[in-house]
């Protein structure tokens, strides 16, 4: 059970906190523009395979479609509402995105990207999700934002970021830590963008950092030290290794920065001396302005 446990924990490596500040330039992707009351629709396709050695693969999917609203407040900043239109789930979703399949609403303060930062209405929505998601249930209003809205993060992730159409750009990033730590440090590229009419196509990797993976692994066998593991659990963690590769084509508006759709895979591998594991997930966001 212990060991079974360590690696679902591992499969749990969800979406990254912001990038760390880019000097800005002159580029083909303008800053994102926004107002208050600006409206859009956000649609979303997930579909999810987990394997583990001499386990059957576990598969779910998601379809989901939210009307979206920002108001700009003075006391709270950016703050969006999604409003759920749509949603179909096939299978048990991953913790990460249980609150877009729960079909509830979701409130989410957001900086100047649109990324989200606190999600406001998190006591009403930890109820909801208490079954689903019970082990989010002491997590802050802004740890569950981060680990809870990976899709509004990544379709924000290329929003007002400084690309070029001549070098590509490297920052360094952080993906959550499902041990509820301090964030795994990473590093994301984009390539140099190519203009296509109105839109500007961006290509994007991140993988994690091979240190912080290795800590990652170090920190899963000593939870199996503190936790009571037998001899033979702790023998087959010697050798554990945590990785971790995003990527993902963007296509922006030319005309007033958002991003449009998000076309993604996200592969996380688990071996031990023992097992092997891992999670491939296939994202599809569609972002449309609506009147």
């Amino acid at each position: 059970m212990i060991r079974a446990g360590l690696l679902a924990l591992c499969l749990l490596l969800a979406g990254g906190a912001a990038a760390q500040e880019a000097d800005e330039e002159d580029g083909p992707l303008p800053f994102l523009e926004t107002r208050d009351g600006m409206r859009w629709s956000v649609s979303i396709e997930r579909s999810t395979e987990e394997r583990r050695s001499g386990v059957p693969p576990r598969t779910w999917s998601l379809k989901a479609r939210y009307d979206a609203v920002l108001a700009r407040t003075m006391d709270r900043g950016n703050v969006v509402t999604w409003t759920p239109v749509e949603v179909k789930v096939e299978g048990q979703p991953a913790p990460e995105s249980s609150a877009v399949a729960s079909g509830a609403p979701i409130f989410f303060r957001a900086d100047g990207s649109l990324a989200p930062t606190r999600i406001e209405n998190w006591d009403a929505l930890r109820a909801t999700l208490a079954k689903s998601a019970p082990n989010l249930g002491q997590a802050t209003a802004e740890a569950a934002a981060r680990f809870l809205l990976p899709d509004a993060a990544l379709i924000a992730l290329p929003q007002d970021m400084p690309v070029s159409a001549d070098k590509p750009l490297e920052l360094d990033d952080q993906v959550a830590n499902p041990l509820g730590g301090p964030p795994i440090a990473s590093r994301m590229r984009f390539e140099p963008a190519t203009v296509s009419g109105d839109r500007v196509i961006l290509r994007w990797t991140r993988s994690i950092d091979p240190s912080a993976g290795r800590a990652l692994a170090d920190a899963l066998r000593n939870a199996a030290e503190k936790g009571g593991a037998d001899a033979a659990t702790k023998a087959k963690l010697a050798g554990l290794t945590v990785e971790r590769r995003d990527e993902c084509r963007f296509e922006m508006d030319a005309r007033n920065g958002m991003t449009r759709l998000a076309d993604c895979t996200i592969t996380t591998g688990i071996t031990s001396a023992s097992e092997q594991g891992g999670r491939v997930e296939r994202v599809r966001i569609v972002q449309t302005p609506r009147p």
